[in-house]
């Protein structure tokens, strides 16, 4: 008996996970669609929701007092607000509307533990908020950057330096499209050189999207693209050393203009969205769907699945979410099971912060 199970859980494994290694130097794994219907489920508690927050769009955990609130665009009115979850009150607000000093006309954030990446692809600028100082220093300053050219790519914090998505290196069979660029993840310098650079096609509007999870105390970056699904794990000099692709196969229609200019046809695929990480573990949403142009849709609608890896870039499991995440954040130390917090929309249609841990 004891083999027979053996047997079954080897079967099992090389199912779930196939593997080959090729000749560019790293391998990669096969994800199986049985990963989805085995995943887990979460127990969903209530945090707060934005009943009395009309602007609030999404939230994202700080720590077990205070949360981290991303507004709506209204005039006069800031961007980001700290909110103290016991007494109802806001501690400090962030970058208001507009275009003057510490003022934001759009709003990009990426909340890397105690450090937040707030970036504006309108004036082409960004910042970087370290979030101690700023709840225990009223006279702390975050100065704005001004970088040239952001463009929408994904940006990412690691060490001292800022990771972006490269929006030109690109592929597509089907349309016998093969641009390559360079690394998927590169440096902020890079992302401007190659932004200024002339390429056959651009395909900013479809390659330039995805999550970089990227640890200062850790040696791999990760890489999941959005609209195709895959996963890319980097070395921490961007050398590609590991790669996932499924569980499913998403087919892309593209329109190119005259002028070479990419663009999705008649629906987008939807692979990886949303992301967060601690100290032992990372997290990706994914969704394995289409979002089609002329149906009328919310993101509610659709599956949201949470894959989890330990920083060798190993999957570890995955846990089924009955709604879709707008946001993702947990606590930055792991305390022995996964809590995460999520942004969700209730039943009535209504922005909430919801925590998220496993039963």
């Amino acid at each position: 008996m004891k083999t027979i199970n053996l047997y079954l859980i080897l079967f099992m494994l090389v199912t779930l996970f196939s593997c080959n290694n090729n000749d560019k130097g790293y391998k990669t794994t096969k994800l199986d669609k049985e990963l989805l219907q085995n995943s887990d489920s979460l127990v969903v508690d209530t945090i707060l929701n934005s009943d009395n927050l009309p602007r609030a769009q999404t939230f994202f955990y700080i720590n077990d007092s205070v949360v981290l609130i991303q507004n709506r665009k209204f005039e006069n009115q800031s961007f980001l607000e700290f909110y103290n979850i016991h007494n109802n009150k806001i501690i400090k607000k962030l970058f208001k509307n507009g275009n003057g000093h510490d003022e934001m006309l759009s709003i990009v954030v990426n909340l890397e533990n105690n450090r937040l990446l707030a970036r504006d692809f309108i004036r082409n600028n960004y910042t970087i908020v370290n979030i101690d100082s700023l709840l225990t220093d009223s006279a702390y300053k975050s100065p704005f950057v001004f970088n040239g050219y952001l463009g929408i790519s994904s940006l990412s914090l690691y060490k001292n330096e800022i990771l972006a998505v490269n929006p030109y290196t690109f592929s597509c069979k089907e349309q016998n499209i093969e641009q390559d660029c360079g690394s998927k993840i590169v440096k902020l310098p890079a992302l401007n050189k190659l932004c200024n650079s002339d390429h056959e096609y651009n395909t900013l509007n479809v390659a330039a999207q995805g999550e970089i999870v990227a640890n200062d105390n850790e040696k791999i970056i990760c890489y999941a693209d959005f609209a195709q699904p895959y996963i890319n794990i980097y070395n921490d000099k961007l050398e590609l050393v590991k790669r996932y692709e499924g569980p499913d196969e998403l087919s892309v229609e593209y329109a190119i203009t005259d002028q070479k200019e990419v663009l999705y046809k008649k629906r987008i695929p939807y692979a990886y969205l949303k992301s967060c990480y601690n100290d032992k573990y990372f997290y990706l949403c994914y969704m394995g769907a289409y979002w089609e142009s002329d149906v009328t849709v919310t993101m509610d609608n659709f599956p949201c699945y949470i894959f989890k890896f330990n920083w060798d870039g190993d999957f570890v499991k995955s846990y089924k979410s009955d709604r879709w995440i707008y946001a993702l954040s947990c606590n930055p130390q792991y305390s022995g099971k996964d809590i995460l917090y999520a942004t969700i929309n209730n039943a009535n249609g209504i922005p909430t912060l919801v925590k998220l841990y496993e039963k």
